[in-house]
């Protein structure tokens, strides 16, 4: 009960969207409650709180909008999930924040995208909330480029095209994000997550426009950051989307700003800075970003136009013919490596002949004897090196064959099999 309890008063302070007239004098309080509830969290052994007798609730790992957010493990199904705790009586109290919160859990449950965070389930006891999400192992975005620093554009493009993919299943439902930013997307080994739809808002018709102002301000579209309200729509999400993109690729804001004001001036008055040292981007890259982030939302590229951009169909090309080339390659490695042991067999017959040695019926050149954790650095061939985890999904697939040893040219033709089919894969990704 007394554990309960101190779960209960962890819960008296909660995160809201950010509003960007607020005083700096309620700031510096929240602050103090804020700095007062952490060092409160330091106390509490949370790991022995089980909820609804299958959630065991680990640590904290952030604070979304409206809630605090815990790890859990499921000891029904042992997996870890999140779990989003948010203060009943507040949600009375608050008519705005309750139906926020209502539009998160609606969105949540009508999405089903691999990029987008998985809602699990909801429940309530007495005095709180509780939703139920997919366990994102590697935090959120800002986190991750934090402390992994930017990714370079060739592999950032692959990660782009997630996102984009998350949100074509969001704007099925004509759902507007509203607070895109890299801390509510998430990072689950090399999948990136959309999450946190606290401030997502459903158009009935996607005509319709919106005025209300919310969001989180060094992210937010320049016609949010105006004193006076604005009509806006599905055009907010692609500026908040370009500057994700930014920082993916510089690892920084592109506009900074004291408060909304200065930020909005600074938006308006500065050019985008598409340069960095030691990081480079394509004229392609460069004209993307220009357009999500046009300040003028009139002018701003359409979400069609995003997926037709070059930046992603010029790629199936740049990896089509990286393909033909590899597969060229490993065809002619093939027909070395067949007509080198046809000669090597070949030596080997006459060598037994002439020893009248001929009850060896072994005609294996090397007994490869499949171990994944042999250190392939050491299995040198003539192209490009392959990883570990390919290494191990070439002996998954001679194992599925029931072949224990093999002969040098059979695992070397099955390695190449298995590359062609872990590029041509990659290749549909791109829906080519």
């Amino acid at each position: 009960m007394e554990n309960k309890q101190n779960l209960d008063n962890l819960l008296d302070q909660q995160y809201s969207f950010i509003y960007c007239t607020s005083n700096s004098n309620t700031n510096n309080e929240e602050q103090k409650q804020q700095l007062h509830i952490e060092e409160k969290n330091k106390q509490q052994n949370i790991e022995q709180i089980l909820l609804n007798e299958q959630y065991l609730i680990k640590q904290e790992i952030g604070r979304g909008s409206f809630g605090t957010v815990y790890s859990a493990l499921d000891i029904k199904k042992n997996q870890y999930i999140a779990i989003k705790q948010t203060d009943k009586q507040r949600l009375f109290k608050d008519k705005k924040l309750r139906q926020y919160y209502q539009d998160e859990i609606r969105a949540l449950k009508n999405i089903f995208n691999e990029n987008v965070v998985k809602f699990i389930d909801y429940f309530e006891d007495k005095n709180t909330c509780y939703l139920i999400m997919e366990y994102c192992e590697n935090g959120d975005l800002e986190d991750y480029i934090n402390k992994y620093g930017p990714i370079n554009e060739d592999n950032a493009i692959s990660h782009f095209k997630q996102l984009l993919n998350g949100f074509k299943s969001i704007h099925l439902l004509n759902l507007i994000h509203r607070d895109l930013k890299p801390g509510n997307i998430f990072v689950k080994e090399k999948i990136w997550k959309i999450a946190d739809f606290g401030l997502s808002k459903i158009l009935e018709d996607k005509n319709n426009l919106t005025r209300t102002k919310c969001g989180t301000y060094i992210t937010m579209a320049p016609e949010l950051l105006q004193s006076q309200s604005c009509d806006y729509s599905f055009e907010v999400d692609v500026y908040s989307l370009g500057v994700v993109f930014y920082f993916v690729l510089f690892q920084e804001y592109p506009y900074q700003g004291n408060n909304c004001q200065e930020l909005h001036q600074n938006i308006n008055k500065l050019p985008l800075k598409l340069y960095k040292k030691n990081i480079h981007i394509s004229e392609q890259m460069k004209d993307l970003l220009i357009k999500m982030m046009d300040p003028d939302p009139k002018c701003r590229i359409k979400w069609e136009d995003i997926y037709k951009h070059s930046v992603f169909t010029n790629i199936k090309k740049l990896y089509l013919s990286d393909l033909q080339q590899n597969i060229d390659m490993q065809n002619n490695m093939k027909s070395y490596i067949n007509e080198i042991t046809q000669i090597q067999k070949s030596n080997i017959n006459n060598n037994n002949n002439n020893n009248n040695n001929n009850n060896n019926n072994n005609n294996n050149l090397i007994d490869f004897q499949i171990d994944t954790t042999q250190d392939i650095n050491n299995f040198q061939i003539n192209f490009k090196q392959i990883s570990n985890d390919q290494f191990n999904q070439v002996c998954q697939s001679i194992i599925k064959q029931q072949q224990l040893t093999l002969q040098f040219e059979e695992y070397i033709n099955i390695y190449i099999d298995q590359r062609n089919v872990i590029f041509y894969s990659y290749i549909l990704f791109f829906n080519i």
